[in-house]
């Protein structure tokens, strides 16, 4: 792989990161705003769509 092809591809894969954060968190507002599962559901699954940004965020940074 050249060097310009390994930069295409950490811009992309940092876009779908991106993406999949995005979505993640517009996950979260859903659960919160429609109040579909108890207080305590919720805020697992806050807790789960966070531990996912930070993963996602660790995973484009070590590609770059």
């Amino acid at each position: 792989m050249s060097i310009k092809e390994k930069k295409t591809f950490v811009l992309d894969l940092q876009n779908y990161l991106q993406i999949l954060i995005d979505l993640t968190r517009q996950l979260k507002l859903m659960l919160c705003e429609q109040k579909m599962f108890l207080n305590r559901t919720t805020t697992t699954t806050t807790t789960i769509v966070e531990a996912m940004e930070d993963a996602c965020l660790a995973m484009a940074t070590a590609w770059i």
